[in-house]
């Protein structure tokens, strides 16, 4: 019982992961079309890379909870 609950918990938030990387992904190839000075180009660069950070931990952190939860 309290595994299934744990392997749904993990499977969300490393879908949840995988899913911001892959906005993060269209919203950096956005920013290479884009005209956006290189001030402008290098704030938001700064903001996917925090995002980037959270999103690879949200998915490494699921597919832990995954793994807890397949070992119970």
């Amino acid at each position: 019982m309290l595994s299934g609950i744990v392997v749904g918990i993990g499977a969300a938030l490393a879908l949840a992961g995988v899913g911001g990387l892959g906005w993060i992904i269209v919203r950096a190839r956005r920013l290479a079309r884009s005209d956006a000075s290189p001030e402008q180009a290098k704030d938001e660069l700064r903001r996917l890379a925090i995002w980037n950070a959270a999103a690879v931990a949200g998915a490494g952190l699921g597919l832990s909870a995954m793994i807890v939860g397949l070992v119970l």
